[in-house]
């Protein structure tokens, strides 16, 4: 289904070029014969684009068709959407078309186009049958609640009224976390704060949403069931530190930070490994890069790779194997500067390449004969060029299946029957078994051998291509 068709202005010539247009949705490749979106469009040159609605109308093609003789199109950029449904963990905007983020509403920063996810920035306080505190929140939550009412109706509000009597292991913060994405926070200055007392709350009490940090989500989440990750967001869709997010007071015991589970949301000072090796700083590009939300502060230890518990940066005296970098023209996952005993190394080739016959895509850190050091258990694998893969996607890449290759195409074909099947000299009916075999010359897909592995032949599907059309008549 199409919500609406934007002609994208490139600014690189005058109006009359395009001017009037059409738009045509369906299902033909025939552009022209399928059904047209309004009547002629005009586009004004000194706009960056024009938006057609066409809602209700769907098809597999979009095209655009300037009406009128000796008018080509040669080069057109066009946009389509349709009304979005979002998922959970995003905001649609006003406009319909956009989703974004939950945790990007109300942020101070306008990311939907028509800027509707910093209207509507109202604190609320929570009804007290929920036992929260009555604290300040701000709807819609991540899972689109708009209301406390819709919220009472919902899965997730079991959730919360069950993390009292969840069997087995689960973090001590589970029903403060859950409470915090059914309810975000509310960040109210203290310059609007006289506009939220304790009732009477009033549209003036504005502040910024809340949500919970993304590394509090991942350490929660690995000691949960698989009920709550299922009513729930997934953690990625939550913030950084970054940015602004909910993360609880870390307890304390002695002067020491705790931590939970396998310690993803540890934000401790401990700096030192178990044999007493000091740690390096968290300075690697890759890892900030790759886990921006798991608080790699200095050199204290952390977890963003989800081990067992936190660790430290070392370079020696501990058991660990050294990043062997990422294959050329290719790359590994995760991206760290060392990897502990049994972690496990995914390597893959950038487009166009491929993993070399007998290499393995997985390695993992083994212990050595030293009981310091940790070795790889295979080689690490080389990337070689794809040629078929690169034939395909430069020939294939521009070409348009629906254009002839000329406007006068020689077509040499034969045809011979290969079985009579079934013959009724009664009904005048012959069944038959036929082979027809057309050749017909296209420079577009003509390559050079000696560029692409000495490839002579290539076989692609007959849709990707063009195909001249036959019938056979009568007599």
């Amino acid at each position: 289904m199409v919500g609406r068709v934007i002609i994208i202005n490139r600014g690189d010539c005058c109006q009359e070029r395009i001017n009037p247009f059409n738009i045509h949705i369906g299902d033909s490749e025939l552009i022209h014969t399928n059904p047209k979106c309004g009547g002629d469009h005009q586009i004004d040159v000194s706009q960056p684009s024009i938006s057609v609605p066409c809602e209700g109308m769907k098809g597999r093609y979009v095209g655009v068709r300037l009406p009128g003789p000796s008018r080509t199109l040669t080069l057109c950029e066009v946009h389509i959407s349709g009304i979005v449904k979002c998922s959970p963990g995003y905001f649609r905007c006003a406009d319909k078309y956009t989703c974004i983020l939950s945790w990007r509403r109300c942020d101070g920063t306008s990311d939907c186009p028509d800027r509707s996810d910093e209207e509507r920035c109202v604190c609320s306080r929570i009804p007290e049958d929920f036992q929260l505190n009555s604290r300040l929140t701000m709807l819609p939550n991540p899972m689109k609640q708009t209301t406390a009412e819709e919220i009472r109706n919902s899965s997730a509000v079991e959730l919360l009224n069950s993390s009292y009597s969840i069997a087995g292991e689960h973090h001590p913060e589970l029903r403060e976390f859950v409470s915090t994405v059914i309810f975000p926070g509310c960040n109210v200055t203290k310059e609007n704060l006289h506009h939220c007392p304790s009732s009477n709350i009033t549209a003036s009490c504005v502040g910024r949403q809340l949500l919970p940090c993304r590394s509090w989500c991942e350490e929660v989440f690995s000691m949960s069931e698989a009920l709550m990750r299922d009513l729930l967001p997934p953690c990625e869709l939550f913030p950084s530190p970054q940015h602004a997010c909910w993360n609880p007071e870390p307890a304390v015991k002695d002067t020491e930070v705790c931590y939970h589970g396998t310690g993803t949301n540890y934000r401790g000072a401990w700096s030192t490994t178990t044999s007493g090796a000091k740690s390096l700083e968290w300075s690697d590009d890759n890892y900030k890069a790759e886990y921006p939300w798991a608080n790699l502060d200095k050199n204290y230890c952390r977890n963003p790779t989800g081990l067992e518990r936190p660790f430290c940066l070392t370079e020696d005296d501990s058991v660990s194997c050294a990043d062997r970098g990422p294959p050329i023209y290719g790359k590994r996952t995760p991206s760290k500067r060392f990897y502990l005993l049994e972690e496990k190394v995914t390597y893959t080739c950038n487009d166009g390449y491929m993993l070399e016959y007998g290499y393995p895509r997985e390695v993992r850190c083994r212990q050595g004969n030293s009981s310091s050091a940790g070795v790889w258990e295979y080689h690490m694998p080389t990337c070689s060029v794809n040629y078929k893969r690169r034939l395909q996607k430069e020939l294939l890449g521009t070409y348009s299946a629906s254009l002839a290759p000329d406007e006068n195409v020689t077509i040499n074909f034969w045809g011979e029957v290969e079985q009579i099947v079934n013959l009724d000299e009664k009904k005048e009916q012959l069944l038959a078994s036929l082979i027809i075999d057309f050749t017909w010359y296209d420079a577009r897909l003509k390559w050079n051998p000696k560029y692409y592995g000495d490839i002579e032949t290539f076989s692609v599907p007959g849709k990707d291509i063009w195909i001249p059309a036959f019938t056979l008549k009568r007599k």
